[in-house]
């Protein structure tokens, strides 16, 4: 089981372009062999059967990453503008230290699921193939929940994993093989007939990551119907495509604060900075934005990524005289958003070419001919320490994410709690995680040293209570 997950959330060949190429920029403006934590969790409420060997998976796939890695920058990085300098190839050689959730455990909503402490680079670029693991998880629970499983798959791959789950724990399946290339064509078709101007060089994939295995025709057809740009490297070279990507919270996290990260890419690299402004606050987060691209004095890019509020913000921009700049827009894109984005765009007469739009799962998950996808559990992986400073999103409460370098303690009847690792458990609780417990596990409570980083975070970014 393990052989066949790892041979298939990363590629054999070039494993260490089996990423997002905002990973690469990070790294460019970053702290490549600075040590941080990152981990897995499904933000949405529920319980997950573990029905493998997360932390064996994992270290493979740094084996094969590390063994793959190049002396010197790929020619395809470099020309594309994202060359990994010595500190990040180093970074990638690394072996990590990991915690799981251990092979027949439950895991609620919220909890961490894997725990991965090494070099920046390497920890952070494995975002996307840390993040494919919710598949078999969510087709485990599934199994063990319904009894005989009945599954719709458009890859050969899904089919020999669910067959091989099935078989592992003793279930009936029926599968039905669907072939969704007609469907991700008539979702890119929608897309299109939503822009004013029908230029499909104004959408950016960011979805792959939603996939399950890497070598798929979901790009290809994107690609045979104008698409241009993908945030997936490893994709992108193979087909043709051009990597594009911003940066994510983790840079303003890793950073300390939104002045000095929206500083660094300015002076640390010669492309256009991109400013993403929700990590903390997103009101004080723009204000800071605008006051750096002042400084800056040339055109930056400035991405919106909460849906709520973009629209404010894109026009509040505007207002101010940042016309000349780029505007992303990246958080559930779809034709009825799009619509909405482009009213505004022609009401404020900023030219087509300078609106652009990510759009990930309207074209990855919804589109899958099974439910089990990546948006269903709202898998996430999150910078949690960067160094010794525990660091949290804050933008919204729903998408508020942990500190330090969480674990889960076991308590009695069932109980369970974030703690941290190394931390010494409440009386009654153990580090030992049962492979034995039930489905019905509560909502879990923090422990005091995990609540004492939330409140140093909080502090430290000046957060207050909404």
């Amino acid at each position: 089981m393990e052989n066949l997950i790892v041979s298939n959330i990363v590629s054999e060949k070039d494993p260490y372009l089996c990423t997002d190429a905002y990973k690469y920029r990070m790294g460019l403006c970053g702290f490549p062999l600075k040590e941080e934590t990152f981990y897995l969790s499904f933000r949405h409420p529920g319980i997950y059967n573990i029905p493998f060997d997360i932390k064996e998976v994992m270290s493979r796939v740094c084996s094969r990453i590390s063994e793959s890695v190049p002396a010197a920058s790929p020619e395809f990085l470099t020309k594309h503008n994202y060359p990994m300098t010595p500190a990040m190839i180093a970074a990638l050689k690394a072996t990590p230290k990991i915690w799981a959730a251990p092979k027949g455990s439950w895991v609620g909503g919220g909890n961490p699921i894997v725990t991965i402490t090494g070099p920046s680079f390497l920890v952070s670029m494995l975002e996307p193939i840390v993040l494919k693991l919710n598949f078999p998880i969510q087709i485990a629970t599934a199994m063990i929940k319904e009894g005989v499983f009945e599954f719709a798959t458009c890859s050969c791959y899904q089919s020999k994993l669910v067959r091989e789950m099935a078989e592992l724990l003793s279930r009936q399946v029926t599968i039905t093989e669907i072939d969704r290339t007609n469907q991700i064509r008539i979702h890119f078709k929608n897309l299109l007939d939503s822009l004013y101007d029908g230029n499909p060089e104004r959408i950016l994939e960011v979805g792959c990551r939603g996939l399950v295995e890497w070598k798929t025709s979901f790009l290809s057809v994107l690609a045979s119907h104008g698409l241009k740009y993908t945030s997936d490297v490893y994709s992108a070279k193979f087909l043709g495509l051009t990597p594009v990507g911003t940066t994510g919270h983790e840079h303003q996290q890793r950073w300390g604060g939104d002045e000095s990260a929206f500083r660094a890419l300015c002076d640390m690299s010669d492309r256009q900075p991109g400013f993403l402004p929700d990590t903390y606050d997103e009101q004080r987060g723009l204000e800071t934005a605008m006051q750096v691209a002042k400084e800056y004095g040339k055109p930056v890019t400035f991405r919106f990524d909460n849906r709520n509020t973009m629209l404010d913000n894109f026009k509040m921009l505007v207002q101010k005289g940042f016309g000349p700049c780029t505007f992303v827009f990246m958080d559930g894109m779809n034709p009825e958003s799009i619509s909405k984005v482009e009213s505004a765009r022609v009401e404020l007469g900023i030219p087509a070419s300078q609106v652009l739009f990510g759009v990930g799962g309207y074209l990855s998950c919804d589109t899958m001919p099974h439910p089990y996808t990546r948006n269903r559990v709202s898998a996430v992986y999150k910078l949690s320490k960067s160094g010794n400073m525990p660091t949290m999103k804050f933008s919204t409460p729903e998408k508020q994410s942990l500190p330090g370098i969480p674990v889960l303690f076991q308590g009695p009847f069932e109980k369970r709690m974030i703690g941290q690792l190394g931390e010494t458990p409440p009386a009654d609780y153990s580090t030992t995680l049962s492979p034995l417990l039930g489905r019905d596990i509560p909502s879990s409570t923090l422990s005091p040293k995990t609540q004492q980083l939330i409140a140093e975070c909080k502090q430290r970014c000046n957060i207050k209570e909404k």
